[in-house]
């Protein structure tokens, strides 16, 4: 489990080390004004939870777990080493997303099988692999921020690539103590005895790292063949508006979930769905909406909020520089203590009937406060003075703790509830669902301004709506979940 946590721990560092340096990077090199770099931001996160359906079908037909990890990880790390160059930032971005796609599924499934579905430890070892990953998301600001404000930004992209690659270093170095979890191979399970990838599974590493890295560069320089369909100026003009945009680029996104479930192998034949199994996908539905608007909320800290801190926060705390980057540890900061907090809460209140059906309405409240706090903030720079760091300390606090309510439900929850043979499709409809709130975060604002609304307010809003709606719907969701969760 720590072989497993650790490496995790490292991909994170790389990546999120990377996206804290991302926006400001792009509108000082590449001159785009805000709006633009945040675009950009959004259409990378949307790519980043799309990838792993479509890798996972290569995976799932030609590979095992451990190969897809080797396969990702050297992708990301030649990706994020490509961003230390200028003229191959765009290359750097999509082998990112390509190798995010390989390597993301794997280690959690692995824990998976490490620990039985009955297994004592199974939940325990899962809040683990959760913390490693805010262990690496809180470290990774602090040094590639600190790379940056001393050397420039490519030295902070280069450091995430040397994370990665020091994340795949120790996994191989201790691969061995993970058994035969990850080895199975298209259901044959592999030779007695055998605690590695083998020679024959090496070569499939490297020629499809190889495959993968030249495929996506030239699409990645092929920029312009793929706007056709991504920014069809030849649709809706030179200059569309960002919620027409936003409409043609979903409808993309949903041609994209058709082809997947298409492609995607079947574990069952088709079959008439039972009134419970509608049910039980109202009940995904739901969650799945509220994971929506949690990540609207939870991908504005390395846009809005980023940006915030380099232009509207003080610089100085009791005479000490803290670099802007600084700030994106935060969240991750706050996930780990109320991490803690929630392990001594969850099990007195779910004693008392609370389940996670109850947890949605009170995360959309905190995410609410959040957005209110995000608004609040802007009010007071509004006449040019820069704003005390406890704003974005209690922004970042409320998401975070919106977050402990909201996303540990999840997957593991979607994965219950859908029927076995539409598994594949649900589990799509749930990253779908946060790839869409990753891009709509990045370009919400300037929809909002458009329909000549506040986008803070509104959004804070629409969220204690939905509260309310969740907070009264929670027990006639439990019921429609059929003892499946809890």
């Amino acid at each position: 489990m720590w072989i497993l946590g650790q490496t995790e721990m490292w991909e994170r560092f790389s990546f999120y080390g990377m996206k804290a340096l991302l926006v400001p990077y792009l509108i000082l090199t590449f001159g785009l004004d805000e709006a633009a770099a945040k675009e950009v931001l959004g259409t990378y996160v949307l790519l980043v939870y799309l990838a792993p359906l479509f890798a996972g079908i290569v995976a799932d037909r030609f590979l095992n777990l451990r190969q897809s990890i080797y396969i990702g990880a050297l992708t990301m790390a030649l990706g994020h080493f490509a961003m230390a160059f200028e003229p191959l930032t765009y290359v750097g971005m999509a082998l990112i997303i390509a190798g995010n796609g390989f390597f993301k599924p794997c280690a959690t499934n692995m824990v998976g099988q490490l620990y039985g579905q009955d297994h004592p430890w199974r939940s325990s070892a899962y809040s683990l692999f959760y913390f490693s990953i805010n262990v690496g998301a809180f470290i990774s600001p602090l040094v590639c921020g600190w790379l940056q404000s001393h050397y420039g930004y490519h030295w902070g992209f280069a450091a995430a690539g040397f994370g990665m690659l020091f994340g795949l270093f120790t996994f191989r170095l201790r691969e061995h103590r993970l058994g035969q979890a990850g080895l199975t191979v298209a259901g044959e399970q592999p030779p007695e005895g055998v605690t590695r990838i083998t020679g024959a599974q090496w070569r499939k590493v490297w020629i499809l790292s190889v495959v993968t890295t030249v495929v996506v560069t030239v699409l990645a320089l092929g920029k312009s063949a793929l706007a056709i369909f991504w920014t069809p100026i030849w649709l809706l003009g030179e200059d569309p508006s960002a919620t027409t945009l936003f409409l043609v680029r979903m409808a993309v996104v949903g041609i994209l979930l058709f082809v997947y479930t298409k492609l995607v192998p079947k574990t069952e034949e088709t079959r008439h769905l039972t009134s419970n199994e509608k049910q039980q996908i109202w009940v995904i539905g739901a969650i799945s909406f509220a994971m929506f608007l949690l990540v609207i909320a939870l991908e504005q800290a390395g846009g809005t909020l980023n940006l915030f801190a380099q232009n509207n926060t003080q610089s100085t705390v009791f005479g000490i520089e803290i670099p802007f980057v600084f700030y994106q540890s935060v969240n991750p900061f706050w996930v780990l203590i109320f991490t803690w907090f929630t392990a001594w809460l969850w099990p007195r209140v779910e004693a008392r009937g609370v389940t996670d059906m109850h947890k949605l309405g009170p995360g959309l409240l905190l995410v609410s406060v959040a957005f209110f706090l995000l608004w609040g903030a802007f009010k007071v720079t509004e006449s040019g003075e820069r704003a005390s760091p406890l704003w974005l300390l209690g922004i970042y606090g409320f998401i975070a703790a919106s977050e402990v309510c909201i996303s540990v439900i999840g997957l593991s929850a979607v994965n219950k509830l859908a029927p076995k043979h539409l598994q594949a499709f649900f589990t799509a409809v749930f990253f779908m669902s946060i790839a869409c709130g990753g891009y709509l975060a990045g370009t919400v604002d300037a929809i909002l301004a458009e329909l000549g609304v506040n986008p803070w307010i509104t959004l804070g809003l629409v969220s204690i709506g939905f509260a309310l709606v969740y907070m009264a719907s929670a027990n006639r969701l439990l019921r429609y979940a059929h003892g499946r969760i809890h």
